[in-house]
């Protein structure tokens, strides 16, 4: 069998080979197998699109597992975690990420929202700040408050889908990757809006990013020096064409300067190199002065350009 949904995708061959000959579906009769395989390369191919589909693709951002289990099997249990199905195509997900196949139920989870899927609506949550859509719906008004109140909002999926969002002209939003940069914006009262990723991007952050792009805000990403960092920093600065934030060569041999000028300890880079989209100086930079930097390391940097209505 063929995974023609999956050409050109490196993981797989190796994928499919280990699908086919594996205990779970040889031990099944020819056309069950045949069905499951099919099944799988079908969930694996919506979640992996080809380039031109990607902004075809974000729809699918927000659909529950259950959601997308009923399109391709016809019940909304067919991918829950004690079935075959889910089993293929977790190990589809964890090849194309080259982690471990996840082995309880958070590092399920997990790979699952990595990959686009909400497992729930609720459990999950972004957090945001300074966010002001316009309109008069209880759920807009509410986040409007907040924000005039210089609260930071955790938003589930549920409140995303039950906002329409609509943005002023020429929105300018700023996406950080560490919750820390949203406290210390809180408590400075800065200005401008700010979401952050937590780290990697879960569904409902995906969501939220792509509901703000879809009412045409313009966003600014910045994340952490090191190499997780870049790479995350390509895929987000890509999917949204995005403006890094202060992520150029120049700004992390400053960072490094000002971490090493108050003595804060830096942790060597480890990991596989990987060059910045949008900064061919970074990674050999990063790889002279050989420090990962987190961006808390310059927060005052990151502050002045929030506490200013023109950044």
């Amino acid at each position: 069998m063929r995974a023609t949904g999956l050409v050109g995708l490196p993981w797989a061959p190796g994928w499919l080979d280990e699908t086919w000959r594996g205990g779970a579906v040889s031990r099944l009769p020819p056309d069950r197998a045949a069905l499951l395989l099919v099944q799988a390369i079908t969930v694996l191919a919506r979640l992996h699109p080809p380039a031109e589909q990607i902004g075809e693709a974000r729809s699918l951002v927000g659909s529950s597992r259950g959601e997308l289990a009923e399109h391709v099997t016809g019940t909304a249990h067919g991918l829950d975690d004690d079935t075959v199905l889910a089993r293929l195509v977790l190990r589809g997900l964890a090849r194309s990420r080259g982690v471990e196949f996840p082995r309880d139920a958070r590092a399920r989870r997990q790979l699952w929202e990595a990959a686009g899927v909400a497992t729930d609506q609720v459990s999950s949550t972004v957090l945001s700040y300074g966010l002001m859509p316009l309109g008069d719906d209880w759920p807009t008004r509410l986040l409007r408050e907040r924000s005039l109140e210089m609260a930071e909002t955790h938003l589930t999926m549920r409140d995303l889908r039950r906002m329409e969002w609509r943005l002023a002209s020429g929105t300018q939003i700023f996406v950080c990757e560490n919750p820390r940069v949203v406290e210390a914006v809180a408590d400075a009262g800065c200005q401008r809006p700010l979401v952050c990723t937590s780290g990697n991007p879960t569904t409902t952050v995906l969501a939220l990013l792509d509901a703000l792009a879809g009412a045409g805000a313009h966003l600014a990403y910045r994340g952490d020096f090191d190499w997780p960092g870049v790479a995350m920093a390509n895929r987000i600065i890509r999917r949204y064409n995005a403006r890094p934030w202060r992520m150029t060569a120049a700004d992390y041999e400053e960072h490094v300067r000002i971490a090493r000028g108050r003595a804060t300890p830096l942790q060597p880079l480890s990991g596989q190199p990987t060059a910045a989209e949008w900064d061919p100086e970074l990674a050999p930079a990063m790889q002279m002065m050989g420090v990962g930097i987190q961006e808390e390391s310059a927060l005052e940097l990151l502050l002045a350009d929030l506490e200013s209505e023109g950044a």
